[in-house]
């Protein structure tokens, strides 16, 4: 039942056309995100300098520079190995995903009454709180999986518990690096159509020398 539950999920997810909204402050990248998905192309606005342009299908990004009007192509292939190049790994390797551990308190975020989850990675602690009565948040964490295992974002998805172990929707996560907090919180999320031009780049940038990396020794 679970399977099918998920299957009808991912089909509702990959009709719709979405728009996530979030604030971040504290790090060096505070400030609005924008990742908007449409059928299997995904941008995601890390700021006003900075877009991230995926093939859902492919796992190829692009990554566009709007000041110098550039872009670097990223097949998917480099963007495995820097994922093992950030986590030391062999290639192939296999990752330990984090796990979600309740804490028993309940607070309000806004108008959601969330539970408040941790998890950590190293010396990162994290701690969620995650609302179960977001409206509609099922399709919209089948959208965001898919988003997480393509491209580039497929690089931090093993850094995290995984999308379907959560009880609801992320509205608000607190990143804590040697005292260093960062905190992103959820403004919007909206369903509705996206023009496709979004998800092109456009005519007057100019390519960069694609991205090619050395591969991972494999693993044993």
């Amino acid at each position: 039942m679970r399977t099918i539950l998920c299957l009808c999920l991912a089909i509702t997810a990959a009709r719709a056309d979405w728009t996530i909204i979030q604030k971040a402050e504290g790090g060096m990248n505070s400030g609005q995100m924008a990742l908007r998905i449409k059928a299997d192309k995904a941008r995601l606005d890390v700021s006003t300098q900075i877009s991230v342009i995926t093939d859902l299908a492919t796992g190829d990004s692009t990554t566009l520079n709007h000041t110098a009007h550039v872009f670097l192509r990223i097949p998917a292939a480099e963007a495995a190995k820097l994922r093992d190049t950030a986590l030391g790994l062999k290639a192939g390797a296999a990752v330990p995903a984090p796990a979600l551990a309740p804490t028993g308190r309940k607070e309000k975020v806004g108008e959601y009454d969330c539970e408040v989850f941790t998890w950590s990675l190293g010396e990162m602690k994290v701690t969620d709180w995650i609302a179960a009565s977001y409206p509609n948040y099922l399709p919209i964490l089948a959208a965001l999986a898919r988003f997480q295992n393509a491209g580039l974002a497929r690089a931090a998805q093993p850094l995290m518990p995984p999308l379907e172990s959560f009880p609801g929707m992320v509205v608000k996560r607190e990143m804590n690096h040697r005292g260093a907090v960062t905190t992103t919180t959820l403004l919007s999320v909206k369903e509705a159509a996206l023009d496709p031009k979004l998800f092109d780049v456009p005519g007057d940038y100019k390519a960069q020398p694609a991205l090619q990396l050395p591969s991972a020794a494999p693993a044993k």
